[in-house]
C-alpha cells in the first residue's frame, strides 16, 4: 500500500464528531518513522518527557505548519511506529520512546485535555 489513508475529528467540540480523512505517502512517514526511532534509539532517559526534543528535532525538520492541523501527520506517524516497534525493545527503546511522544502530542491536541489536566493539578481527581 503506498498511500496511508488516517481519519481523524476535525470538531472543536468534545462531543460532536466531524471526522474527515488526510492521505500521506507511505514512503515518506516511513522514512520520518525510521528517523523517529534513530534519534530516540541509545538514550537511557527515565522520563517520557526527555525524548520530546528529539522528536522535535525530526518533526521540525519534515513538518510544514502552514499545511494545517498536525493531528492526521502524528496519526500516520503513530501507524507507522507501532508496525515497526519491535515488542521486546523496552521502554526505553527507540521505536517505543518515539510513540509515547507523539501519543503525548495527540493527547495535548484533544479539546478539553489541557483544561482538564490542569483542573486535575489544582483540585485532584
Amino acid at each position: 500500500m503506498k498511500t496511508l489513508v488516517v481519519k481523524f475529528n476535525t470538531s472543536d467540540n468534545p462531543w460532536i464528531q466531524k471526522i474527515e480523512e488526510a492521505e500521506f505517502s507511505r514512503e515518506k512517514i516511513e522514512s520520518i518513522a525510521k528517523s523517529l526511532i534513530v534519534e530516540c534509539t541509545g538514550r537511557d532517559y527515565t522520563a517520557s518527557h526527555s525524548y520530546g526534543k528529539h522528536v522535535s528535532f525530526v518533526i521540525e525538520k519534515v513538518w510544514d505548519s502552514t499545511c494545517g492541523s498536525i493531528i492526521p501527520f502524528y496519526k500516520a506517524l503513530l501507524i507507522v511506529l507501532r508496525e515497526m516497534c519491535n515488542p521486546d525493545e523496552g521502554w526505553s527503546g527507540g521505536a517505543t520512546a518515539a510513540i509515547r511522544c507523539i501519543e503525548t502530542r495527540l493527547a495535548y491536541t484533544t479539546p478539553g485535555f489541557i483544561e482538564a489536566k490542569r483542573y486535575n493539578e489544582l483540585y485532584g481527581s
